[in-house]
Order: structure tokens, then sequence, then C-alpha cells
């Protein structure tokens, strides 16, 4: 009785650090292999990670930052301190991004006050705080 060794092929992509980014194989191959990088061949369950079990944690951390490299050759865990520093940007941004969204939401909740302004409706005057917590909510999103 003829035996068939059928090798699963593991291949990976990265970004322009070398953080591991996607992977895929096992028993299915990426139907176009441009950017992948083939990893394994077959020799054992050790790049099972298209299953997840040699990426125990998951390609990413819950924050979206990739958890490993590959630099020489090697798939490696990336340092913990960088990670750290990535997903505190990431949640920053995120918090920015938030931020500029609600100060929009109140200069389109009191645009009213210059449609009054242009056409006469009302005066500088009985609107100047608001006029003037408006610049302050522009010149807040022109900072972040």
């Amino acid at each position: 009785m003829e035996t068939i060794n059928i090798k699963s092929k593991v291949y990976i992509k990265t970004d322009e650090n070398g953080n591991i980014i996607a992977c895929d194989g096992g028993y299915t191959t990426p139907t176009d292999l441009t950017d992948w990088i083939e990893i394994d061949e077959g020799k054992g369950d050790r790049y099972n990670l298209c299953q997840t079990h040699y990426f125990e944690s998951g390609l990413f951390s819950a924050g979206g930052v990739p958890l490993y490299e590959y630099k020489d050759g090697e798939v490696r865990p990336r340092d913990e301190t960088v990670i750290n520093t990535e997903r505190e940007a990431i949640e920053a941004e995120i918090v920015r991004q938030s931020r500029i969204a609600e100060l929009k939401a109140l200069l389109e909740e009191t645009d009213y006050i210059a449609c009054k302004l242009a056409e006469g409706a009302a005066t500088r005057e009985e609107y100047a705080d608001m006029i003037a917590e408006r610049q302050a909510w522009r010149n807040e999103i022109n900072s972040l």
C-alpha cells in the first residue's frame, strides 16, 4: 500500500517593519502568493498557527497591535514594551478622534447661531458667549 505524504505549507504576511499581520495555510493555500512568506512546509504541527495554536493569543493584541514579528527568517514574539507603547498610541488616537467628533457635534448643534446672524435675526452681542465657545471648539479641533 502506498502512503501519500501531504505537506501543509504555512504562509505569513508582514508589514514594512516585519510585524506579522496575516497568516494562512495549513491545508489551504492563499490563491495569490504575492507578498506571502512561506514559514513552514508541513513539518509537524509547529506552525498550526492558522488554527491559532502557534500564535497562542492570536496575531494581534486586543488593541490591534501585532504580537509577532518575522526577523532573520524566524517567527518570534515582539517585545512587550514596544507592544504596550504601540497599544497606548492607538488608544490615544481613539480618544483624540472621539474628542474631535464630540466637538464637531457641538458645532453642528449650534450652527443655527451662524444662520441667525447671517440672516440678521440676531446680533453678535446676543450670542457673544456662544460665539466665543464655538471658536474655542474650532481651536481645539485644529490643535488635535
